[in-house]
């Protein structure tokens, strides 16, 4: 059995462990742990323990910086080893090319693939057959139907998913090879078995049409034991609430439309002179107007960015916390997500106490009520938010202790789950370079404070 390396200091928790020793005794995995739960970081330990040469990982284009910064972090580099990270839409290139058989191929948010038609699909599986493993990432394996599993079925394990009884509903009719051509028993099979399928019919010019109907549901039970069997492995977050901190942070960089390099206000900023640094900022007129243009200029440039996550991230929680900083930034994503759709409420300095008071219930106790989105400031403290264990920042305070209380409106008494805290960031702007220090610094407050107060029985 490979050893599972991991750079100095780093460890994994003990249901990530499990995870990559499952993944190591198979040549193809979906990896379909909640959001939260290390996806990313199990990935690059299944590298490092394969010891991988020849690794390709596929992935939206707005996680390509976070791979790239977990790889940093996680990954022990083997001379002459290659890692490549790429988008989806650069996987079509990659697939018609003569490449060398990847020894590893990572493909994250898997259900990107889900139309087996599409040619990010059809990429994806091409890239995938002669690889020696094939790793799937995914906390949304079946947003909608099981037939959305087949095509991620077909790149990680298509031999293990012939017909549970060989020989019963292999018989493919001619019109069925019309309708979905190079489609074989097995596929039919599924859909009959999993699927619920049936033949819709619909009024066309002169006579009746019909079309087979794939959206359906049957046999769930029989169909989650044969996913565990063959090839993937799922946890939620109530399942491995033992291994978990009551909270945990992460910082997302996104690909920023322009250069963000802000070295000439922040220099060589680092955790020792952190507080100096944005004290210098806060203190003179000049760089305070400097750095605030800078900020609200960044927060209005990675709007779009922020938008299209929350919206990933809406398909894997119930519930989802924003926060912002700037009024127009909070506006901007007010508006959009209506438009979309997204019963949400939004609380900001401007929002009356009693509408405030109004909100807040609404996100705590109406399930159809999705999304809160609140300013730092006025949604920050004295609220209770613990119907959502997801809280993303769009824009961030440089004082942690701001930064800590605006968390803790989820993680509060009543929160029965971990608390994952988003950070999202512009590539090599202001906030990503402070978000990483502040992480670090809200991890020392929280270590120093935590359990810090007596108790009645103490006294």
């Amino acid at each position: 059995m490979n050893s599972i390396l991991l750079p100095e200091g780093k460890q994994l928790l003990s249901y990530q462990e499990k995870a990559v020793r499952y993944i190591l005794g198979a040549r193809g995995t979906i990896l379909a742990d909640e959001m939260g739960l290390g996806k990313t970081i199990t990935a690059i330990a299944v590298i490092n323990a394969l010891k991988a040469m020849n690794v390709l990982v596929v992935c939206p284009a707005s996680l390509r910086l976070n791979w790239k910064n977990e790889l940093d972090d996680w990954l022990i580099p083997i001379p002459g080893q290659s890692v490549v990270v790429v988008s989806y839409n650069f996987a079509d290139k990659l697939a018609g090319k003569e490449i060398p058989p990847y020894d590893l191929v990572i493909l994250d948010e898997a259900h990107y693939i889900k139309n087996p038609q599409s040619e990010r699909s059809q990429a994806a599986k091409a890239l995938a057959a002669s690889a020696k493993h094939v790793l799937l990432l995914t906390g949304t394996p079946m947003e909608n139907r099981p037939i959305e599993l087949w095509p991620l079925l077909q790149i990680t394990c298509p031999e293990k998913w012939d017909p549970p009884n060989p020989g019963i509903g292999r018989i493919v009719t001619q019109e069925q090879r019309k309708s979905h051509p190079g489609e074989g028993p097995n596929f039919w099979e599924f859909a009959n078995r999993y699927c619920g399928l049936k033949k819709t019919f619909y009024p066309g010019k002169g006579k009746q049409r019909s079309a087979w109907d794939f959206n359906g549901a049957s046999n769930l039970d029989e169909l989650r034991g044969r996913l565990k069997a063959t090839c993937m492995v799922r946890r939620l977050k109530y399942e491995v609430l033992k291994d978990l901190p009551a909270k945990r942070r992460q910082v997302i960089v996104l690909p920023a439309t322009k250069d963000c390099n802000d070295d000439d206000l922040l220099g060589d900023l680092c955790e020792e002179n952190y507080y100096d640094v944005i004290a210098i900022l806060t203190a003179g007129q000049v760089e305070f107007e400097e750095w605030s243009r800078r900020r609200h200029e960044q927060g209005l440039a990675k709007l779009d960015e922020v938008i299209r996550y929350v919206e990933n991230a809406l398909d894997e929680n119930e519930k989802i916390i924003l926060f912002a900083h700037h009024q127009d930034v909070i506006d901007a994503l007010s508006d959009t997500f209506k438009a979309l759709g997204v019963d949400s409420v939004t609380v900001t300095g401007k929002t009356p106490q009693i509408d405030r008071a109004v909100a807040v219930e609404r996100f705590q106790n109406e399930k159809t009520c999705r999304l809160f989105i609140g300013s730092i400031g006025a949604a920050g403290v004295g609220i209770t938010l613990t119907a959502a264990q997801l809280v993303i920042f769009a824009e961030l305070d440089p004082v942690p202790g701001k930064m800590n209380q605006a968390e803790d409106r989820a993680h509060r008494i009543g929160q029965k789950g971990m608390v994952l805290v988003v950070h999202l960031v512009l590539n090599r702007s202001l906030d990503a370079r402070i978000a990483k220090i502040l992480v670090k610094k809200q991890a020392i407050l929280n270590q120093a404070l935590d359990g810090a107060g007596a108790t009645l029985e103490n006294r």
